[in-house]
């Protein structure tokens, strides 16, 4: 180990020492340095290195100097599915018309209206386009996505029905975070007016825009068993609008009985005009079933407004 010597003077050479004071190197003079392992003995010189092999935690040689590991973006591997116990979570949304009373970041306007209590079964409501039925031009088929009873990661997919209301899932759901068209009638083609999503009791719980083929939902809930670790967010505002932007969380959000447990803002961009992103150096850690939300408020008029997050889930 290399002691220091203090300060150097003007125009002096620099050293360097070993633990015993013994100068190894000087400016002018380097030291070859000899790596050795934990026994003192030598695995490598200057002019001839040692051959380093990596190894995994069950002791398998996974890299050495004649088969080098490739260096990759920890998220990437993790989207890839080669981590098995983590998968990432992209959540986006849209409000075109945000008034200056607060309304969640989604593409049906106003107040989220999902938050459910109990799980129930879903299906799509009547009133769409007779375009999107099982034998239309549209969207033929819907899958809806969210968490089930156990407040497990759950899908399912269901017939279009045209202007009439589908057949319900078998699945019953607590939430519902996305939904997307997955069979259309037509090549290129979406859903061609507005599917609105609802509870056997006529609860909206998404909505899949006109022509979208995709729900625009900023929010999620962290399933049972996980941890979500949001690492980032981004706001859009529409023109020269001024809009408050601003992330919630609800912890326990099994907790249906009062006390219940409160919402809590967690990050927020005040007043903002134009675009902005946050990354978070040491990212946002969220517990099992804690919903999250982006909500928005205009300072006058109407604005538009896009919202998005980010999350890592880790297996508890």
């Amino acid at each position: 180990m290399a002691k220091n010597l203090g300060p150097v003077p003007a125009g002096a050479g620099s050293s360097m020492v070993d633990e015993t004071g013994v100068i190894i190197g000087t400016s002018t003079t380097p030291s070859s340095t000899v790596p050795r392992n934990s026994s003192g003995t030598e695995i490598g010189t200057a002019a001839a290195p040692a051959a380093v092999t990596l190894y995994d935690g069950a002791s398998a040689a996974f890299a050495t100097a004649s088969n080098p590991a490739t260096v990759q973006n920890h998220l990437i591997s993790v989207s890839r599915g080669l981590i098995s116990d983590q998968s990432c979570i992209n959540k986006f949304g849209r409000n075109a018309a945000v008034t200056t009373s607060e309304e969640t970041v989604w593409s049906a306007g106003g107040l989220y209206t999902g938050w459910l209590t109990a799980a129930i079964a879903v299906r799509i409501k009547a009133g769409g386009d007779a375009a999107d039925d099982t034998a239309g031009a549209g969207a033929q088929q819907v899958t809806i996505i969210g968490l089930d009873e156990n407040w497990a990661a759950a899908s399912e997919t269901i017939a279009t029905a045209g202007v009439g209301v589908s057949s319900a899932t078998t699945t019953t759901f607590l939430r519902v975070y996305r939904a997307h068209v997955a069979n259309v009638g037509t090549y290129g083609a979406a859903n061609t007016a507005a599917i609105n999503i609802e509870t056997t009791a006529g609860v909206v719980v998404a909505q899949i825009g006109i022509e979208k083929g995709q729900t625009q939902l900023a929010l999620y809930t962290i399933p049972a068993a996980k941890t979500g670790y949001i690492y980032e967010v981004s706001a859009s505002i529409d023109g020269n609008k001024q809009l408050d932007v601003e992330f919630w969380q609800r912890p326990n959000a099994d907790d249906v009985t009062t006390p219940f447990t409160s919402k809590r803002l967690w990050h927020a961009f005040a007043g903002l005009t134009g675009s902005t992103s946050r990354t978070f150096t040491a990212p946002r850690a969220f517990a099992a079933k804690t919903d999250i939300w982006a909500s928005a408020t205009a300072l006058s008029g109407t604005g538009g407004v896009s919202a998005r997050f980010d999350v890592l889930l880790i297996d508890d």
